[in-house]
């Protein structure tokens, strides 16, 4: 088990039921302009989230000869807090075809800063057993456009030896002037198999994350095997629409 994010994004895709295209420096699958090519691997989708600038209405994924996946879930780049633009199919994902290429569509009247994030997966995700540790990092890193950008995380602490599962993730994202919201993906060094991540929360300061009450959906999730060394920590990639800065990363850790 394990998931994937990847991303979708552009600065003026265009005004109605238009495709965005496929983030620059998307490396884990094939990609032609605006097509992703799904794989066998990771077929079950477990998520969207959906944003823009101004009047984002809502998200369109479509495959071949197949019926399109319609989320009415929309979000403001500008808004702190992520949510409301995820659409949660974790527990419950939706399977796609596999071999096949998938568009992302924005349904919008503004031809506008555009991003859209897909986490795709080969299963469900539930909730963790257990939380061993919970780790916070920092990367100090600006965003390149519409492109992962890699980032070097700090942490703050240094895990006991010994091998880890990732069982949740939360984070900020934060700029002087205008934070906009940021998709963040986990390189875990020697683990090739899988980079998942989650949409971050706009942060009101440097490093300050201004949160609702609640964890998001994506907070944690269930042991899956996405297994990192404590030898050998992780770091980021980076998507987002602007020109972001500062990030904080929180990981939820089980022993493996």
């Amino acid at each position: 088990m394990g998931f994937d994010l990847v991303g979708f994004s552009e600065a003026t895709p265009g005004t109605g039921t238009v495709p965005v295209a496929v983030a620059s420096n998307e490396t884990l699958y094939g990609k032609s302009g605006d097509e992703l090519q799904i794989t066998p691997k990771a077929q079950y989708l477990l998520g969207i989230f959906y944003n823009a600038l101004t009047t984002p209405n809502n998200c369109v994924l479509r495959q071949p000869r197949e019926i399109d996946i319609a989320s009415c879930r929309s979000l403001l780049n500008t808004e702190l807090n992520p949510e409301a633009g995820f659409l949660n199919l974790m527990a419950h994902p939706k399977a796609l075809v596999p071999n096949e290429k998938l568009t992302a569509y924005s349904v919008n009247a503004t031809d506008e800063l555009t991003t859209i994030g897909l986490m795709l997966g080969n299963g469900k995700l539930g909730k963790p057993e257990k939380i061993d540790y919970i780790i916070r990092g920092i990367c100090d890193q600006a965003v390149t456009a519409h492109t992962w950008t890699s980032g070097t995380v700090t942490w703050d602490q240094s895990l006991p030896k010994g091998e880890y599962e990732v069982v949740g993730m939360i984070g900020g994202t934060y700029k002087a002037a205008t934070p906009e919201t940021v998709l963040a993906r986990l390189v875990i060094p020697n683990f090739p198999e899988w980079r998942p991540g989650v949409p971050l929360h706009n942060m009101v300061g440097d490093k300050t994350i201004l949160n609702k009450g609640t964890e998001p959906a994506w907070a944690f999730w269930s042991k899956c095997g996405i297994k990192l060394n404590a030898s050998n920590m992780p770091n980021v990639e980076l998507l987002g629409t602007v020109v972001n800065t500062d990030h904080v990363i929180q990981l939820a850790l089980q022993k493996a």
